[in-house]
């Protein structure tokens, strides 16, 4: 999913009587896939998602962390990675409430 469309989902599910949005994404950008975040951290990979793609000034919802590139397979793999592969794997056998609750982390 594409930072545009997260900023729409969180949009899409905040609350109608405050306007807040009852969950919170933790963008883990990683550069193993097609070289798609090319940027050296989040700043620079800000700094591109405001001025070159999508561009036009955009920001990303206030809802969104972006913590630091990260690679997600091989040897330098994410412990959080392992963790969640384990983990997700698992919990698919349990039914896809489960394996969502996983994936999103509420506050």
């Amino acid at each position: 999913m594409q930072y545009k469309q997260l900023n729409e989902l969180l949009e899409k599910y905040k609350d109608e009587k405050d306007g807040k949005c009852g969950f919170k994404v933790l963008a883990v950008p990683c550069n193993q896939f097609g070289k798609q975040e090319p940027g050296e951290d989040a700043y620079e990979i800000l700094n591109g998602l405001k001025y070159v793609r999508p561009g036009h000034d955009f920001e990303l919802h206030h809802n969104i962390k972006m913590l630091e590139k990260t690679e997600v397979n091989g040897k330098k793999e994410s412990k959080m990675f392992t963790f969640l592969k384990v983990s997700d794997s698992l919990c698919l056998r349990d039914g896809l409430k489960i394996a969502l609750c996983n994936k999103f982390r509420c506050e």
